[in-house]
């Protein structure tokens, strides 16, 4: 009995500590798009939108949910002050689920307008809807399997980003991540070529074996996280892979995908152990 008791008393810590350490991330990470003036209430009512072959995209555009996102200021500070105030409401109260449940659309509609608006999906924004998903889940059990379905969407995420480069043969085509290179910094070759980030670019496009080797090493980087459906013994080398991988996409291509790293701590078994 004391050992039942014990074990009960462990997931539900294990599960507010997770809690609270997702909604500090998501509260900093929507403070650094804040400083980045990313916010809805920032982007300025841009006069054009890009929907892509987006059904959802075209609901709530049709419906006239994005232009009063995007250009009725008060619903935009409305949404831009929730994103903000709910984390920080549930590193006080971790349990209560009301507070998520709100979050979880604010997040995702900040997602659908913010691309929308931007001309382009931003991919590492899912992170932040799942994690969203996740924290609406006050049962400890169904809490665990959600955490570990999304730590296998997350492998997913990144071999499957692997795969698609090998089955298309990009990773093999010559003068591939040449070509990604020049399209990627046309405007710092252009305008700062002399720069230490042009310096860098220009040293990869003139050594294009250094550039192919990279290409491959953050293929590699992605391919590994098969590893992490079959086995949670290597998590800890995936933790650190897809931070190595983040860091690559940064230096080499001028990608951001840091917030996309809200879904890691999903491979520290020093966090999720007492969740199995």
């Amino acid at each position: 009995m004391y050992t039942a008791y014990t074990r009960f008393d462990s997931r539900q810590e294990a599960q507010v500590w997770l809690i609270r350490c997702f909604a500090l991330l998501l509260c900093l990470i929507w403070m650094g798009r804040l400083c980045m003036r990313l916010g809805l209430i920032q982007l300025q009512s841009p006069p054009f939108l890009e929907l892509s072959a987006d059904r959802i995209f075209w609901l709530l555009n049709s419906s006239g949910i994005l232009q009063a996102l995007l250009h009725y200021a008060p619903l935009s500070l409305s949404i831009d002050s929730l994103l903000l105030l709910l984390p920080l409401i549930s590193l006080r109260y971790p349990l209560q689920r009301a507070f998520s449940w709100a979050y979880l659309p604010a997040i995702s509609l900040y997602l659908i307008a913010y691309n929308a608006s931007a001309t382009h999906h931003e991919h590492s924004l899912i992170g932040l809807v799942a994690i969203a998903f996740l924290l609406c889940f006050k049962d400890s059990l169904r809490f665990s399997i959600v955490l570990s379905a999304l730590r296998y969407y997350t492998c997913f995420i990144m071999a499957s980003a692997a795969l698609w480069k090998i089955g298309r043969g990009s990773l093999w085509q010559e003068g591939q991540i040449t070509n990604i290179l020049k399209l990627q910094h046309s405007k710092i070759l252009t305008q700062a070529p002399d720069s230490l980030c042009g310096q860098w670019i220009t040293f990869l496009l003139e050594n294009p074996t250094v550039s192919d080797s990279l290409w491959w090493v953050a293929t590699l980087l992605e391919l590994i996280f098969l590893v992490g459906f079959f086995t949670r013994r290597f998590d800890a080398l995936l933790f650190w892979a897809f931070w190595l991988f983040v860091a690559c996409d940064y230096f080499i291509m001028g990608l951001h995908f840091w917030e996309l790293g809200i879904l890691t701590p999903l491979f520290l078994r020093r966090l999720t152990r007492f969740l199995d």
